[in-house]
């Protein structure tokens, strides 16, 4: 049901593109997936001899990569093999095969780079809309701490929905934080400004923030609240405290064409020079639902509407108990699902609903119980 179903994975055969073939088979364990492999060569490969010299030891270094997935148990689709620029084609395969997710190393640094971040993997979350997961050199396979800071905008939701979702996936202690930024950061050129009316802005981030995190489902997740102050990039980086089992989660806004400005300034500070591997997110979810729409058993709706909500599908785990009632509407554990979805959702009113069908049902079915047994017994209904 919860899905990765296709994993986008470039190499380049360097240490970090190791880091992201062992997260690879560590998603495979825990989610429905597929691997496509892929690796660009580079567009200077010109004569003939050169191209298939090249192309050889690609086939066989793949292949070699190909075997090691299949071995710790990954789906993987035919290897691709491309010509020209790395992160253009990245891209476009990314689009064209729909994947949920680019998953792919930080990229080797030129000599005195500044930024921690390689020129592919930036250009790649710069112009792409699907979710992208960079690995950091020597970071381990597990996931031990997620750190996902918001500031209320759409890929800042869709980044806290995925965060918990992989929280739970990998039972990883989660920290949503946000950023209370003074105004003389926010308002360039306003100067100091009177601390009364820096208090009303921070009283009212903080109510946005708790209004906020009132639409998520966090059952199931050890996480954590916390509020900071100070410049969103350093506050954000300053919170990584555990960088080898750690993973940062941002959302980040930007929309395919713009080729300047298209990652929040303060995600492109943060992921530059964040220390541990991460995830951005834009208009997609890496994490989708998979619910196929064949006839099923009651038993069998039942069954995964009660895995949707002890995932946080509410929604879906909604519809799987209505479906169980399109079978058997007295069938009163469905009304037991239905009354909790709903009450995950936020719908009181119909839970209290719920809850009580599911009562009158019980009662109802007792009853019965009760006027079959007393007839089973009574001489006077043909007891002998």
């Amino acid at each position: 049901m919860k899905m990765l179903g296709k994993i986008l994975l470039p190499t380049d055969f360097t240490g970090s593109s190791q880091g992201a073939i062992d997260m690879a088979i560590e998603l495979a364990s825990k989610f429905e997936t597929e691997i496509i492999l892929l690796h660009v060569l580079p567009e200077f490969t010109k004569t003939r001899s050169v191209l298939d010299m090249m192309s050889k030891n690609v086939h066989y270094q793949l292949s070699t990569i190909q075997k090691y997935l299949h071995k710790g148990g990954v789906d993987t689709a035919e290897p691709m093999i491309l010509i020209g620029n790395n992160w253009h084609h990245i891209v476009q395969v990314a689009k064209e095969l729909d994947v949920n997710l680019i998953l792919m190393g930080s990229g080797e640094k030129g000599r005195g780079d500044k930024f921690k971040l390689g020129t592919t993997s930036e250009n790649v979350i710069r112009h792409t809309d699907v979710p992208v997961w960079i690995i950091k050199n020597d970071t381990p396979a597990s996931i031990r701490n997620i750190i996902c800071p918001i500031d209320f905008s759409g890929p800042s939701k869709r980044a806290l929905t995925n965060a918990i979702h992989i929280a739970r996936t990998f039972e990883a202690a989660l920290k949503v934080i946000t950023v209370i930024a003074p105004l003389a950061e926010t308002f360039l050129g306003l100067g100091s400004l009177m601390d009364s009316e820096q208090k009303l802005i921070e009283e009212k981030q903080k109510l946005d923030f708790k209004e906020f995190l009132n639409e998520f489902d966090f059952k199931g997740t050890a996480h954590s609240i916390e509020i900071l102050q100070g410049k969103p990039s350093q506050e954000i980086l300053k919170s990584i405290t555990t960088a080898a089992n750690s993973l940062l989660i941002m959302g980040t806004t930007g929309k395919s064409g713009i080729s300047k400005i298209l990652m929040g300034s303060v995600t492109e500070k943060v992921i530059r020079e964040v220390p541990c591997s991460f995830i951005t997110l834009k208009t997609k979810n890496a994490i989708r639902l998979n619910i196929k729409s064949e006839l099923k058993t009651l038993a069998h709706h039942y069954k995964e509407g009660k895995a949707l909500l002890k995932e946080g599908f509410a929604e879906e785990a909604l519809k799987q108990f209505q479906a169980c009632l399109k079978i058997n509407n007295l069938y009163a554990p469905a009304w037991d699902g239905i009354a909790k979805a709903q009450k995950r959702l936020g719908n009181k009113k119909e839970a209290k609903k719920s809850i009580k069908q599911s009562e009158q049902i019980r009662e109802r079915l007792n009853n019965q119980k009760v006027e079959a047994d007393i007839r089973a017994q009574h001489h006077l209904f043909g007891k002998n």
